[in-house]
């Protein structure tokens, strides 16, 4: 804990920053190899729209991949672009052989349809399971690659020694980019999930009995202490924009005084996930590699 902390002693501060700093280490050096051999890894990023939280995010995921060795680009297309120019940009990247994975910042604007989209890029650069199709072999345990969430969240428990094997887990929000990947792979790993969300009865409730809690709900500073069971792990994934600043779905004031353990927004899980999204895009390149050969 830093001198000045808000956390109080009895609750452990989450952070992935030292973890993640190692699996870049690592990453950087393996990225230095392929350029040894001959490739160019290249990374690259899709955003529509201006949103200054979803374009903060990428803006660190590039930083973070350029620091590794990849040669990334970024490709933000207008918040109202039309469904088949964001398809005919996925085929462009699809096809070039100097792109080795691709990235899509999600969700994209509302009028977009993901699975259209995501079924015109090519599975071995999809990496983060934009398609329907590779998100299914995922939930099926047949995809190309683990969504970078999952990665980071199950990381991230190991790294702190907690238990997912029997725990129980209760994950707040719907969303079919964190939420749902999320109780597949916890359930499969013989965890008792219980997914709630705005409608969900004595929601305060079933929060309040988890020995774990993971926030995907979006909404700044939503979870309160009455929605913490004393001694739980909270996992939040939650980024919004407040006053100039980026916070998550948990009152950083207040539940950490209940909490045994809570990863701070930034700075906790954010960059295990980044970390896990350039593992993803290493695999590819290094798949890209052997294909050559």
């Amino acid at each position: 804990m830093t001198k000045g902390s808000v956390w109080p002693a009895e609750c452990r501060y989450l952070e992935g920053r030292s973890h993640s700093d190692v699996v870049l280490k690592d990453i950087s050096a393996r990225i230095h190899q392929l350029k040894l051999d001959g490739m160019a890894p290249n990374l690259a990023f899709v955003l529509m729209g201006d949103d200054p939280v979803h374009q903060r995010q990428v803006e660190l995921k590039i930083r973070v991949a350029e620091e590794a060795g990849f040669s990334t680009v970024l490709h933000n297309l207008p918040g109202m672009a039309a469904q088949r120019t964001l398809n005919n940009l996925l085929d462009e990247l699809s096809a070039d052989i100097h792109v080795h994975a691709v990235f899509g910042q999600l969700p994209f604007t509302r009028h977009i349809s993901r699975e259209d989209a995501g079924g015109h890029l090519d599975p071995r650069k999809d990496i983060d399971l934009l398609s329907p199709t590779e998100l299914g072999k995922y939930y099926l345990g047949r995809s190309l690659y683990r969504p970078a969430v999952v990665e980071a969240v199950v990381e991230l428990l190991a790294r702190y020694d907690v238990p997912i094997k029997g725990a129980d887990i209760a994950i707040l929000g719907l969303g079919e980019i964190m939420s749902r990947p999320l109780s597949v792979a916890l359930t499969d790993m013989q965890a008792t999930v219980t997914v709630c969300h705005l409608a969900s009865q004595d929601l305060e409730e079933k929060t309040a009995s988890a020995e774990i809690l993971i926030t995907a709900i979006g909404k700044a500073r939503f979870v309160k202490w009455g929605m913490v069971g004393d001694g739980a792990i909270v996992v939040d994934l939650g980024q919004s924009a407040v006053g100039g600043r980026v916070v998550g779905d948990v009152d950083e004031r207040a539940v950490p005084k209940r909490a045994g353990g809570l990863t701070p927004v930034p700075g906790g899980i954010g960059p295990l996930i980044v970390t896990s999204i350039l593992k993803n895009a290493l695999a590819a390149v290094e798949s890209a590699a052997r294909e050559a050969k």
